[in-house]
This record gives C-alpha cells, sequence and structure tokens, in this order.
C-alpha cells in the first residue's frame, strides 16, 4: 500500500466514523443531536474542534 492509498483509506475511515457518530458529537458539544445536520451545523462543529482557535 502507498501512502496515497494509505490517506485515502485513513480519510474514509475518519469520514465514516464522524457520519455514524454526529449526534452523539453535537450533544456533548452542545449543540443538540436532531434533525438533519446541515453545512452549517458541520461548519459549527469544525470550529469548535479546531485546535488554533
Amino acid at each position: 500500500m502507498n501512502a496515497r492509498s494509505a490517506t485515502e483509506t485513513l480519510a474514509t475511515l475518519a469520514e465514516t466514523a464522524v457520519d455514524l457518530h454526529i449526534r452523539d458529537l453535537a450533544t456533548q458539544l452542545g449543540l443538540g443531536g436532531e434533525g438533519r445536520f446541515s453545512p452549517a451545523a458541520g461548519d459549527e462543529i469544525t470550529t469548535l474542534l479546531r485546535k488554533d482557535r
């Protein structure tokens, strides 16, 4: 497996983990976990989790 393939696999696994647990993550961050998640909600989660904020 080359580095590009390994990176793609890791990114896919990370995205899948977030997709499966997005409601729990949002609840733990105090954002609620009901309904569908919009790109804006995803951006808010990203902002809260960034190290450089």
